[in-house]
């Protein structure tokens, strides 16, 4: 890692650097609740503690609707790379020099979205009709909403909120003090999972390179560009750039042919997993409030 000087968040400087993205995106689940006679003639005297639902189309028919949740899926898992870890669910915090892009991302995303949800809700007719023919017993008209109905159960919305500080300077360095916290406990977290793999692997012989890339995407790429200016234990970060140093230009190949070297990684990861390990958190444990 470079030498250059290290940001450091501050109560003082934490809003000018990121904002919250509050992202909504929802879809037709494509299911309902069986009936009264269906619940009665399936469960008996068991349909108080059991619950019955069912499809409301057939399996073939939900092509769409995986792809859309395939979207979804794509959708947060991008965000989630781009997003430091944040303690209130929906809210995802982002450096402000990355805004633009989001942005662009999303409405790229949400335009795939609509297009798909579009072509179902289009299709809303004909998978009932199916449904009806092959399911006779199983079909509810009842519970079939209408094409607009549909369509207004999709959903891919998102906007930004600046959170701006607290009067009480008090009160604003005790959330910037605790959201640090959270940060921390997620990267420790990270570190040691990915290094007790790597100290597993090195020890068995099977380096596996998607061992290695993990390391390199979910802590040496994450704390340069997220969790930078966040950490402020200097055994962290002394760990961590060692540890890439260790790792720097090697692939699995390398410390597969080379069991000096692969004894070497092994007992660093072990170094970095105890140091890591060892870092005390703060012990006020409550929600971000903003």
């Amino acid at each position: 890692m470079a030498s250059a000087k290290r940001l450091v968040v501050t109560d003082e400087n934490i809003y000018q650097i990121g904002e919250l993205l509050i992202l909504d995106i929802k879809k037709f689940g494509g299911t309902t609740q069986l009936s009264e006679n269906q619940i009665d003639e399936r469960f008996g005297e068991d349909k108080d503690v059991l619950k019955g639902i069912q499809d409301l189309l057939l399996p073939e028919d939900r092509n769409l609707l995986d792809a859309l949740q395939q979207v979804r899926q794509e959708v947060y898992t991008y965000v989630g790379t781009k997003s430091l870890p944040f303690d209130i669910p929906l809210f995802h915090w982002i450096r402000k020099i990355e805004k633009q892009n989001m942005n662009d991302y999303l409405n790229q995303a949400k335009e795939r979205f609509r297009k798909i949800a579009e072509e179902f809700t289009a299709k809303w007719g004909e998978i009932e009709t199916r449904f009806a023919e092959k399911k006779p017993k199983l079909y509810q008209p009842d519970k079939y909403p209408t094409k607009e109905m549909i369509l207004a159960r999709f959903r891919f919305n998102w906007k930004w909120k600046e959170v701006m500080p607290s009067d009480d300077p008090a009160e604003l360095k005790s959330e910037v003090g605790r959201m640090k916290q959270y940060v921390l406990r997620v990267l420790k977290k990270s570190v040691v999972d990915r290094m007790e793999a790597l100290a597993r692997s090195c020890a068995d012989g099977k380096i596996n390179q998607k061992t290695l890339e993990s390391i390199d995407n979910q802590i040496f790429s994450k704390y340069k560009t997220l969790f930078d200016g966040f950490i402020d234990s200097v055994d962290i970060q002394k760990a961590i750039e060692d540890m890439q140093a260790y790792l720097e230009g090697t692939d699995a190949e390398m410390l597969r042919s080379d069991d000096e070297f692969r004894s070497m990684v092994e007992k660093k990861a072990k170094e970095v997993m105890a140091t890591v390990s060892k870092v005390r958190e703060a012990k006020d444990d409550r929600a971000l409030i903003f």
